[in-house]
């Protein structure tokens, strides 16, 4: 559904989280591609602020904060401060003069869509992970279109819903492409990811866990910047070796070389995953709110596209099982590799903003 109207504006609300900033990134660009003009709204001391403006759209900030899980403190500066994230939501709205408001998750999507439902302009929404965010099922209850990353997020909201509600799928980096043959090697090739900042409990582990494998797995781990150092000594003290990077930039590469994944399960994780079409060992990470990482994950783990542990069981001697077990059986790989595969939704981006421009256009 292309666009003529080169000059219009869209707002997208996302932030706090790569989970949620990277899927409204390849929205914006898709956006963008079709000739609109973006602006985005934010919080300054949040990812958003640094990531954001490397893609050169311009970033607004209102001063809204989490209020789950942060003290009593929080809680009761929380009536203010939304209420001037409101206002500075409104004043940014005026000033641009959107078609479309496009919520995508983190602390601004909550203010700035009350500020587009008082202005009359159209809101729609997306959730990434497989349990809806508390903003967005507040959202939902006034937002012209809500977008579902996985089937059944709003499942208890579907009758209110009806028509409104769609699966889309979440919006991934174009590059992510399955490689044109999934041939699993030996040693198996191990990709561990712990997110961008790394996850220590993995970290921690995988080094013995390479040990213990004697030999059939090689390992490229991403430890985080904060992590590396630490994680390449345990790797060196239990004489291993392996490339340990504190971030994998090209993940489209890091994909390709993998046989298997060992990583969280974050709602854009497991999306890649599918796309790339890769079998995985997923580990959800068990603070996350109302467990959402492990539903994230029970979308492969269904289909028998990946394993999924929990961090409170975990242990080396689990982890190499898993792994030598699946060294052993190259077509349980490839079996799993084509699960992900067709779990992928390739045309969640031009998805996205369909449904935006189909809420523009009446």
């Amino acid at each position: 559904m292309e666009s003529d109207a080169v000059t219009s504006t869209v707002v997208i609300m996302a932030g706090g989280t790569g989970g949620h900033i990277f899927p409204a990134l390849a929205t914006a660009l898709e956006f963008k591609r079709r000739g609109f003009s973006v602006q985005w709204i934010g919080t300054e001391k949040s990812m958003e602020a640094e990531i954001v403006p490397r893609y050169e759209f311009p970033i607004s900030f209102i001063p809204v904060a989490g209020i789950r899980r942060n003290g009593i403190g929080r809680l009761l500066k929380a009536p203010y401060q939304i209420l001037l994230s409101v206002y500075r939501a409104l004043k940014i709205l005026r000033r641009e003069k959107p078609i479309l408001v496009l919520g995508m998750g983190g602390f601004a999507t909550g203010p700035g869509g009350v500020a587009a439902r008082i202005l009359g302009i159209p809101l729609v929404i997306h959730e990434q992970n497989a349990i809806p965010g508390l903003t967005n099922r507040i959202l939902s209850y006034v937002a012209d279109c809500v977008l579902e990353a996985f089937p059944d997020t709003f499942k208890t909201s579907a009758k209110r819903l009806q028509r409104r509600l769609h699966v889309t799928g979440n919006p991934i980096r174009t590059s992510i492409k399955e490689s044109k043959f999934y041939n699993p090697q030996q040693p198996l090739r191990l990709l561990v990811l712990g997110g961008s900042r790394g996850a220590v409990a993995i970290n921690q582990i995988m080094p013995e866990v390479i040990q213990g494998c004697k030999g059939a797995v090689t390992v490229w781990h991403q430890a985080g910047k904060n992590n590396i150092i630490e994680c390449q000594q345990r790797y060196d003290v239990m004489g291993v070796s392996g490339r340990v990077d504190a971030f994998i930039d090209d993940m489209a590469e890091a994909y390709k070389w993998a046989d298997v994944v060992l990583c969280r399960a974050g709602a854009l994780t497991v999306s890649e995953l599918a796309m790339a079409g890769r079998p995985a060992i997923l580990i959800p990470y068990p603070y996350a709110v109302d467990d959402h990482q492990t539903r994230n994950g029970n979308y492969l783990v269904k289909k028998n596209a990946a394993l999924l542990v929990q961090q409170s069981v975990l242990s080396s001697s689990c982890l190499v099982s898993l792994l030598l077990d699946l060294s052993r059986d190259p077509q349980r790989l490839k079996y799993m590799a084509a699960s992900a595969k067709s779990l992928s939704k390739p045309m969640a981006t031009a998805d996205v903003v369909d449904y935006c421009l189909g809420v523009c256009h009446g």
